[in-house]
Order: C-alpha cells, then sequence, then structure tokens
C-alpha cells in the first residue's frame, strides 16, 4: 500500500496522503526536471505554523533509499499521526531530498555526487576534504571494466583488512566520503550541491520561530531484515543524548536500538552538519534505519561488504554505460542498478514490509510522545537506559 515500484508513484503517493492530511505542501524542482520526468524535492507541513515545537522527517538523501523513507512518510500522513500533537506541535516531512537518485535508482545526485558526504562546511579548506586512504583502494573498486576478477580481487583486499583485524578501517576507507575521485564511490564533492541547499533553506525558512525541533533522517540498508537503527552524532553526556535514550530506550528491544555516529567516520554527512548548525534548537536528532540485509550479511565478516559490493558494481556500470552509450551497457548498468535497490529495499518481500512500517509506527508514536511532553513542559525520564547506553559507547 506504502511502498512504491519507483519514484514517480511514491511522490504521488505521497502528495495524495499530504493532501488527505491537510498539510500545507511546498515543492521545489529540481534542475532536471521536464514535463516527461518530474523531479522535486516536496515537503508537508502539518499543524500550526506559528507552533513552537516541530518534529522534522527527511527521506531519500541517498536516493535510491527513498523507497523506504517515503513509504514510511506516506503512512505517517496517511495514518494521522499529525493527531496527536499537541496545538504546539508540528510536523515536517521533507521527501526526496535527492529525487535525480532515487528516481534513476542510483545513491547519487546527477552529478555523480554522493549528497549524504556534501555537507562540507568549507570545500577550500584542505582538512575537511582531506583524503584518508580511498586512493590506495580506488581503481579495485571501481575498475574501467568489471568483471568476475575484480570482485575476487576485492574481496581479497577486504580479506586482508580482515586477517589484520582492520575491517572497521576499510569501511571507514571506502564509505567515509572521499573529495578527489568524481568517478568514485561516496565521492563528496567540490562544491553543494542542489539537494544540500535546498534542504538546508527548507529547514531554516521552517524553523526560524521554533523553540525547538527534532529531526529523523529515514534509512535503510545495513541492519537486519526486521530490525531498526537509530543513529545519533550527539556529544557524550549532552542533554540532546539524554533526550534519545529517553526517547527510544536500547534495552526494552519493542522499537530499535541507539547508536551514534561520528562526524570523523562519516565525513560530510547531514545529521552532524545539522546538529552543529542548530545545537541550541534540536531537541535531539538521527538517522532511523530500516535494516535490508540477510543475517550473514548484516552480522560477522560480510558486514557491509555486500553494500559496498553492490555500489561499487552499479557505479562501475554506471560509468561504462556514459562513457559507451551502447545498448549492452545500458542493460548491465540497469541489471546492477536493479541488484543494488533491491539490496537496500527488497520491496518484493512482503513480511518485510509489514515489519518495516511496524517498526516505523511504533518509532513515530515514541518521536511525538516526547516532542508533546516537551511542549507541556515535562521531560521523560528513563535513566536506566542511559547509563546502559554509554556503557556500550565507550
Amino acid at each position: 500500500m506504502y511502498f512504491s515500484k519507483d519514484y514517480r508513484e511514491a511522490r504521488l503517493k505521497f502528495l495524495k496522503a499530504a493532501k488527505k492530511a491537510g498539510a500545507d505542501i511546498s515543492e521545489h524542482l529540481h534542475p532536471l526536471s521536464s514535463d516527461t520526468q518530474k523531479l522535486a524535492m516536496n515537503t508537508a507541513y502539518v499543524g500550526d505554523k506559528n507552533a513552537k515545537h516541530l518534529i522534522i522527517t527527511c527521506s531519500g538523501i541517498d536516493g535510491i533509499e527513498g523507497i523506504v523513507g517515503s513509504a514510511v512518510q506516506t503512512m505517517w500522513l496517511d495514518e494521522s499521526f499529525h493527531n496527536d500533537l499537541d496545538k504546539n506541535v508540528a510536523m515536517l516531512h521533507i521527501h526526496a531530498i535527492n529525487p535525480w537518485g532515487y528516481a534513476n535508482n542510483r545513491r547519487v545526485d546527477e552529478n555523480g555526487v554522493d549528497v549524504n558526504r556534501n555537507f562540507v562546511p568549507n570545500f577550500a579548506n584542505d582538512r575537511d576534504v582531506i583524503d584518508i586512504g580511498y586512493k590506495k583502494i580506488a581503481d579495485k573498486i571501481v575498475p574501467d571494466d568489471w568483471d568476475r576478477n575484480n570482485t575476487e580481487q576485492l574481496f581479497r583486499i577486504y580479506r586482508e583488512y580482515e586477517k589484520q583485524d582492520k575491517l572497521k578501517e576499510f569501511r571507514k576507507i571506502a564509505t567515509s566520503g572521499q573529495y578527489t575521485n568524481p568517478e568514485g564511490i561516496y565521492y563528496g564533492g567540490q562544491g553543494h550541491s542542489w539537494s544540500m541547499l535546498q534542504v538546508l533553506g527548507i529547514i531554516s525558512s521552517n524553523t526560524y520561530n521554533k523553540k525547538e525541533f527534532s529531526f529523523i533522517d529515514v534509512h535503510s540498508g545495513l541492519s537486519k531484515v526486521g530490525k531498526t537503527r537509530f543513529l545519533y552524532c550527539h556529544s557524550l553526556n549532552s542533554q540532546a543524548e539524554n533526550n534519545v535514550v529517553n526517547t527510544h530506550p536500547i534495552a526494552s528491544g519493542r522499537i530499535c536500538s541507539t547508536g551514534f555516529i561520528s562526524k570523523n567516520v562519516i565525513r560530510g554527512n547531514m545529521l552532524s552538519f545539522i546538529e552543529e548548525m542548530y545545537r541550541d534548537k534540536m531537541a535531539y536528532g538521527g538517522v532511523f534505519e530500516i535494516g535490508s540485509q540477510k543475517d550473514r550479511e548484516a552480522t560477522g565478516r560480510l558486514h557491509g561488504f555486500n553494500v559496498i559490493l553492490r555500489v561499487a558494481k552499479e557505479h562501475s556500470a554506471y560509468k561504462d554505460y556514459m562513457n559507451k552509450g551502447d545498448t549492452y551497457n545500458l542493460s548491465k548498468w540497469k541489471l546492477h542498478s536493479c541488484k543494488l535497490k533491491h539490496t537496500v529495499a527488497p520491496i518484493d518481500d512482503v513480511e518485510w514490509q509489514i515489519k518495516s512500517l511496524k517498526r516505523a509506527r511504533l518509532f513515530m508514536n515514541d518521536a511525538v510522545r516526547f516532542m508533546n511532553s516537551r511542549s507541556n513542559g515535562l521531560f521523560i525520564n528513563q535513566n536506566s537506559w542511559i547509563s546502559d547506553v554509554r556503557r556500550k559507547r565507550s
């Protein structure tokens, strides 16, 4: 009902649900939008414009992952979660931050930029865009022409890091963001993207009169099928960290586990950038991640490798298609694009859909409960969970 086969259908479902909810809808057309393929970042604001508390949700910054984020946002609107908000609390849904990537089943935008590595304060500052080792493996991850040998070669490199107990280092080099190779994966660009500038403008125009807001960025990928995580980047012992843990407790297991994102591990990510920009106004913020990986791919030695492999193969196939432009390379790219799509969102799996939406309902229930309590001058306190999370992070 809420999941869609493509961006066009997802956008129409989102707008229909927003209209049903009586939302104030806005449209930010992408530069490549046309009569044949409309591309836009849409927003749906529900509640009083003068409300002092706001819940913001986002989807589609990683393009193809918008499949999941869009479905969740559409459900939140269609099932009227906003009706549970206090009169001084509103809700803003930002749909398809990277509409070109979503529409074309790619993670990156039209310029090959990974938007969730593009939130760099100053591209002229070498400290912000320094290479951390990507050059060592660049030609192995995106070779000139991918074949089976490349897959085996990349896996051998992965195994070498594993033998040295350095898998975290491999993942950091491969996925944390690089700014020197435009044809490589997780390329953060050399300037601010359309998506980045648009979403910052939307947040600014909707929070200037707010006392505080929470920020929820919906993703899919690395967790097990049917599992969810809430990853945040707040400082240890900060009020925002306490708010996260109090709202979405780790030990209950009924909603999700909580985790921690370091801006030094995922550089140029949107969440860290907004957290620093709005530190005085953000009650809490995080990435709500819905798992899509099989058990053996979500844990242990293969954790993360399958996603890296799919991203790399799709990226390489797209490069070949752009360079050669023939039917064969177009078919090859679409094949790898389809495999990437089903890696991050196995939408043919009805049970996965049901579990994902169930978790999202529970998650938003707690998000609404928290912001309502703030609106009423209350503070939800579950200190027993806080020490448990800190032990896991230390």
